[in-house]
């Protein structure tokens, strides 16, 4: 999977979101002993949703085509 890395963030294809959130769980669960939230921005979302894993399937399979502006 190519991640870019900035800051605090991650920059991943949108189709990856999930995958990307359960390797950031399991890799904080291993150094600090529980597993610390991800946030999810996407493009027309506000940036501290709450998004599960089936919402965010939902939003992917409603938005295809879509692309960030800016």
């Amino acid at each position: 999977m190519s991640v870019l890395s900035v800051h605090a963030s991650f920059f991943i294809d949108q189709m990856r979101v999930s995958e990307l959130r359960d390797m950031m769980a399991e890799a904080s669960g291993a150094m600090v002993g529980l597993a610390l939230p991800a946030f999810i921005k996407l493009p027309d979302m506000p940036e501290y949703a709450d998004m599960s894993d089936v919402k965010l399937q939902e939003h992917l399979e409603n938005s295809q085509g879509m692309r960030c502006i800016g």
